[in-house]
């Protein structure tokens, strides 16, 4: 039986960059994005993070 290969652990949103990021992470910054929305609405301290993942985002989808 072969062993199963572990994935590394997913970066920290605020490390995902536009230029090195697979499609797993990219999927993830596209799930987080409206949470983040949803915690800054709340008044949690958030709006750097947003701001860097909408500039991902914003990078990918001009691709």
């Amino acid at each position: 039986m072969a062993a199963r290969m572990k994935l590394p652990p997913p970066r920290p949103l605020a490390q995902i960059y536009a230029a090195d990021a697979t499609p797993v992470e990219v999927a993830h910054l596209r799930s987080m994005l409206p949470r983040l929305v949803t915690a800054r609405n709340r008044g949690e301290p958030v709006g750097e993070l947003l701001k860097h993942v909408e500039a991902q985002l914003a990078i990918l989808d001009a691709r």
